[in-house]
């Protein structure tokens, strides 16, 4: 009797097995995506013949309308798999605007199972024509040694690399805009930001997804995913473009795995606008099966980022976009967006959620009074948990809030630890955490938390400075001041970073170098802060009459709506304490969230054991 022939092509150092999708060099597995071992397969199966690219992407993608670029990526990785280049070898060659062409020598090896006959074989593309038979007795015995191990190991080698053992990490490089219009960055920006949110929430304990504010500073870079990956530390990468053309949207996406760049998963999604939901779930439910990572039971967390609005879900990206500016107009902008979306869909708890955390922060860009901005902040943050307790980001406003405004240390935390527990991977919570742990003096766990927080947010620009912080405020100022000088080399026009590094100097008593960071930040911003920063290096180094004259000079430009905080510091540093316990009086009475603070902060030692702040602090921190 005999069973149906098999067969397996040979070229090089290679074989090709298509009835068990595996590729063997030198009778070890070659990893390869089913899409590109389909390419493969395919220039193997027509060797010697050139192969259009329409012909070639209605073989590999029948069914999906996919880009050249993403064949050409194909080709492109198995390239490198195969090794083209190395001591001369050649296997594929590019036809300019046709398609491509498999040059090396090919021998398809038949291989009957039952033994009824000897197996044959037949040469493609010039190869070595004599004493076949036993060069096939001699593949198909290679073939059969690595089979057992291959057929074993292949399940898990072929799209989808072998778990860690640790946690999976991955990267969401910002999907790249297509479109040749600006106008719909904020979409490509939106993509990437929800893309990370789902996947972030899919199961945080077995995928640490990095956040958007490391992955977008590759936006528009032509670093190579070996470098990318290096430098965030992550197992994956994930790659993609999005087009906008009318009412239409592609979106090109392409799983890469860090160890050895080999493309895992690849394709391409072309929808109505009104699918881009259902398209975000269904690419990262895509990605997490390739990565094997397990989806949870309980799909509650990814269904509750869905609006019911398009329209309302389109202004909320435009939102995203315009808070993840960090300025003052920016900040606006993302409020007006945030409450355009609240009106077309009020039930829409990410929107509340964004509302929340721009209000929260909208007294530390001097935007709106700290009394009036924490108040609409809570009232948001709150709404958006009454319509979806999971919702990660609003806990975490509201946590702050709880801490800056309503000085609840305990509630506070509560919130925190409430946010992490459910997405541990919100590098935000534990930045905001830690920065509460610092004011009540608990400064190793702080600095834990900032270091678990750099894990998801490795490039960070804040993360480092809160770690300095937290050093300056436990008075260990050579190490805060080491801390601060390398956040000036990452970041040399960052004013509040000089303003940082200045205070560590003077309370070190280094002050001609506070002097002449303040003069530096002063120079970077137009800010009151940084008129009462340098005022209180003046003070600190005994320039008296500068000090006052720049005091005086930032009344008279603010109109007495200057931030009391700092100047109360000046005045300290003046031996005016009176002055001093007015303006931190003041601030009290303005609820500014620096006061949370003032149970930790240097630049009040020398007043700590006055009874007026010891009164004060009392009112602001009970168990000081």
């Amino acid at each position: 009797m005999s069973q149906a022939s098999k067969h397996l092509y040979v070229f090089g150092p290679f074989r090709l097995i298509p009835g068990e999708w595996l590729l063997l060099r030198d009778g070890v597995p070659v990893p390869l995506t089913p899409k590109v071992f389909e390419t493969l397969l395919a220039l193997v199966e027509n060797a010697g013949h050139a192969m259009e690219k329409d012909d070639l992407l209605k073989r590999v993608w029948p069914d999906t309308f996919v880009e050249e670029a993403t064949l050409a990526k194909n080709i492109s990785t198995l390239r490198k798999a195969l090794g083209e280049g190395e001591g001369g070898a050649e296997y594929i060659e590019t036809l300019p605007k046709h398609g491509y062409r498999f040059v090396a020598a090919v021998q398809r090896i038949e291989d009957t199972a039952a033994g009824d006959g000897p197996g044959g074989t037949e040469t493609f593309a010039g190869a070595a024509r004599g004493n076949r038979a036993k060069y096939a007795v001699a593949a198909i015995a290679v073939v059969s040694v690595a089979l057992g191990v291959a057929l074993v190991a292949w399940e898990w080698l072929r799209p989808r690399a072998t778990p860690p053992v640790s946690k999976v990490k991955l990267a969401v490089l910002p999907f790249e805009n297509l479109s040749g219009d600006e106008s719909q960055e904020y979409i490509a920006d939106g993509l990437t930001e929800e893309v990370i949110a789902r996947l972030s929430n899919l199961n945080p304990q077995g995928l640490a997804v990095i956040a958007r504010t490391s992955t977008m500073k590759y936006k528009g870079s032509d670093k190579d995913i070996a470098g990318i990956s290096r430098e965030l530390g992550v197992d994956y990468v994930l790659e993609s473009s999005f087009r906008r053309e009318g009412d239409r949207v592609r979106v090109t996406a392409q799983l890469i795995q860090s160890s050895d760049q080999t493309h895992l998963w690849a394709e391409t999604y072309e929808r109505e606008v009104g699918q881009i939901l259902p398209l975000q779930s269904e690419l990262t439910e895509t990605i997490a099966r390739q990565m094997r990572v397990v989806l949870p039971e309980a799909k509650s967390q990814t269904a509750s980022l869905a609006p019911l609005n398009l329209e309302a879900h389109l202004l909320y990206l435009k939102g995203r976009y315009y808070w993840n500016k960090r300025t003052p107009d920016g900040l606006k902008q993302a409020t007006d967006y945030y409450q355009q979306a609240l009106d077309l869909d009020p039930n829409y708890a990410r929107a509340w959620a964004g509302l929340a955390t721009v209000y929260a922060l909208l007294d530390e860009y001097q935007v709106l009074p700290a009394r009036e901005a924490y108040l609409r902040a809570k009232a948001a943050a709150s709404r958006a948990l009454e319509l979806d307790p999971a919702q990660v980001e609003a806990r975490a406003a509201r946590a702050l809030v709880r801490g800056w405004y309503d000085w609840d240390a305990p509630g506070a935390e509560q919130d925190f630890k409430q946010a992490i527990a459910i997405n541990p991977n919100y590098s935000v919570a534990r930045h905001w955490y830690g920065m509460l742990l610092m004011a009540d003096g608990r400064f190793e766990e702080a600095r834990q938390e900032f270091e678990r927080a750099l894990l998801s947010d490795p490039l960070s620009n804040s993360i480092p400075v809160a770690i300095g912080a937290s050093y300056y405020h436990a008075r260990q100022f050579d190490q805060a001041i080491a801390q601060y000088l390398r956040a000036v080399e990452s970041q040399p026009r960052s004013a509040g970073v000089r303003f940082h590094l200045g205070r560590a100097y003077a309370r070190k008593g280094m002050h001609k170098e506070a002097v002449e960071q303040f003069e530096t930040g002063a120079q970077l911003t137009g800010s009151g802060e940084g008129s009462a920063s340098l005022a209180y290096g003046y003070a600190a180094a005994g320039r008296k009459k500068d000090a006052l004259r720049t005091l005086e000079e930032l009344k008279r430009a603010t109109r007495g709506a200057y931030s009391p905080y700092y100047v109360a510091a000046v005045y300290v540093e003046l031996g005016d304490t009176t002055r001093a316990i007015e303006e931190l009086e003041r601030a009290f009475q303005q609820r500014l969230g620096r006061l949370t603070f003032l149970k930790v902060e240097p630049m009040f030692d020398p007043i700590r054991n006055d009874p007026r702040f010891k009164e004060l602090l009392k009112r602001i921190a009970p168990q000081a």
